[in-house]
């Protein structure tokens, strides 16, 4: 394996997990009450907006193609989480 593509591959993990935890906070400002924690969620989930943007542009720098989704662990993790909060009363 080539060490552009060995790099590639590790900026694309990241992204995985980027794109992850930016659903996650979206998904956070849909389930608590408080304006002053939507706010903060939204701050989140815009940051990794960004971070994902900064991923991208250098993958796509070592001439690789960059991830266009989070990882289904990711995605497994948030619908257990929506579950959970179904159910919790708070």
């Amino acid at each position: 394996m080539k060490y552009t593509e060995e790099i590639s591959n590790k900026l694309n993990e990241l992204l995985e997990k980027n794109y992850d935890a930016e659903k996650g906070y979206i998904d956070a400002t849909k389930n608590v009450e408080s304006n002053n924690l939507k706010m903060f969620f939204k701050r989140r989930a815009t940051e990794r907006s960004e971070f994902a943007k900064e991923l991208r542009t250098e993958i796509l720098q070592y001439g690789e193609i960059p991830t266009n989704s989070g990882s289904f662990k990711g995605a497994l993790h948030r619908n257990w989480m929506n579950l959970k909060s179904t159910f919790a009363s708070n």
